[in-house]
């Protein structure tokens, strides 16, 4: 009776020791994926945000805009300067200049100019680590010594198409519509707030809103007076005073456009609007300077609209270390701060992809949606539901190490990263199935030979 004591005694406590260390292998096991969770959410949420990551796609844009109403021969000569910067800067290799347009504005001025710089291919540019961004950064250093005018290079759109640059288009709108002077005002106060947070590079605007003009003021009386319609004072003072377009014609095998002005020297100063006379309605003729008047004052040298409002438009460009989403949620901070009521913003370009994107379905439900996928189809499979668990513990670790690795690159969540985690999660989920499986059959080769060796024993 005591062996047959002793063995029962010695099976119970092997169960109830094996038990406890079942139980304390659970919960390290629980603790460790709790804490592997914890470390995701914290890394996670101090990930910045953005919506496409900047490619290097072998060509920059570069902007200059000089002090208001300069010269056309001023602003080639700057131009010119700045292309022997361009011709001196490594790792690029050839620009074109445009004189008089913006493409940031889309305006026609004598004092903008643009050029389209492309680089070298990346085979040669790699070898000495000029990327895209260095060469931006090293670009604007240059260009921010350059006196008497405002230039700066920026990136393309990541998307071809999607706006006219790889800036935060941030369009500043007038919605109470008070007037260009008190847009004038609140657009320096906002970039003057700006300038005080580390999360930009620089903010610039488009808008000019105090270039000298030529204001010339009809007198309705005196036109009344003298019998000459409005619409005739009005296209005389176009026609010659700046151009108007008459028709077309066929010659030569091509077709030509025929414009009507006066000769430069006759436009060159207001005071010769007198020079000039329009027909009232008996056929005389009435010298413009009997019905106008002339006053120089400042003023915007366009206006722009956006949804309907009067908008300024502003560029802004991260600074580096901070992240396109960082740079959007800084500037609606400043946004808040310092702008009065009737005041609103929205975005252009890819900026406005940016924001409802970020609008929209939220990473976190994609995730937990795929998890659900992942759990449904493994459930399938095994026919139980506790078992797709298992499989499910290596997913936390997966992302934790994508994590890690995302803020040792100071890289940012953004779409291409969302969707590597979607993969990260199914591929997470199909090592652990083949672990199991292998777990599996090499537990049923041990039992089967276990049951092998046992039979043997019966059998001698």
């Amino acid at each position: 009776s005591t062996p047959l004591y002793s063995s029962a005694a010695s099976d119970v406590y092997k169960r109830q020791h094996g038990g406890r260390r079942r139980r304390r292998r659970v919960a390290a096991v629980a603790v460790l994926v709790v804490a592997v969770v914890v470390v995701v959410g914290f890394t996670g949420s101090r990930l910045p945000t953005s919506f496409l990551p900047q490619e290097d796609q072998g060509y920059l844009f570069l902007n200059l805009q000089l002090p208001s109403a300069a010269s056309l021969q001023r602003t080639q000569e700057t131009c010119t300067e700045i292309e022997k910067i361009l011709a001196d800067m490594p790792g690029i290799e050839s620009y074109n200049t445009i004189v008089g347009f913006s493409l940031l504005s889309g305006v026609q001025t004598t004092y903008n100019g643009f050029f389209f710089v492309t680089l070298k291919p990346w085979g040669v540019r790699d070898k000495e680590g000029l990327t895209a961004d260095v060469i931006t950064h090293q670009l604007n250093a240059r260009l921010a010594e350059f006196p008497g005018a405002e230039a700066f290079s920026f990136p393309p759109p990541a998307i071809p198409g999607v706006g006219s640059s790889g800036c935060i288009t941030f369009m500043l709108e007038d919605r109470d519509a008070r007037g260009v002077e008190f847009l004038a005002e609140q657009t320096r106060r906002l970039i003057k707030a700006t300038q005080e947070r580390p999360e930009f590079a620089r903010v610039a605007t488009t808008a000019l809103f105090d270039v000298p003009q030529n204001f010339a003021e009809v007198n309705r009386e005196m036109a009344l007076k003298q019998e000459v319609p409005l619409e005739n004072i009005y296209q005389t003072m176009q026609a010659y005073m700046g151009g108007i377009f008459v028709n077309y014609f066929n010659r030569f095998g091509r077709v030509w456009q025929v414009y009507v002005q006066a000769e430069g020297s006759f436009r060159n100063d207001v005071e010769k609007l007198g020079r000039f006379y329009v027909k009232n309605s008996e056929g005389g003729m009435v010298p413009l300077a009997a019905i106008t008047s002339n006053e120089r004052v400042h003023g915007p040298e366009f206006t722009m609209r956006f949804n309907q409002h009067e908008t300024a438009q502003l560029m802004v460009i991260p600074a580096p270390g901070y992240s396109g989403g960082q740079a959007m949620a800084a500037i609606e901070e400043v946004f808040e701060e310092t702008m009065p009521a009737g005041m609103g913003y929205d975005y252009m370009g890819m900026a406005y992809q940016a924001k409802v994107a970020s609008e929209g379905v939220s990473p976190m439900v994609i995730f937990g949606f795929s998890l659900l996928m992942v759990f449904l189809i493994l459930a399938a499979q095994y026919e139980s539901w506790a078992l797709p668990f298992s499989d499910l513990l290596t997913t936390p670790i997966a992302v934790m190490g994508a994590f890690l690795g995302l803020m040792s690159r100071s890289f940012a969540a953004d779409v291409y990263s969302q969707i590597g985690l979607v993969m990260l999660i199914g591929l997470s989920a199909k090592n652990a199935i083949l672990l199991l499986s292998l777990i599996h059959i090499s537990e049923h080769t041990r039992l089967g030979m276990i049951s092998y060796d046992v039979f043997c024993l019966k059998k001698k």
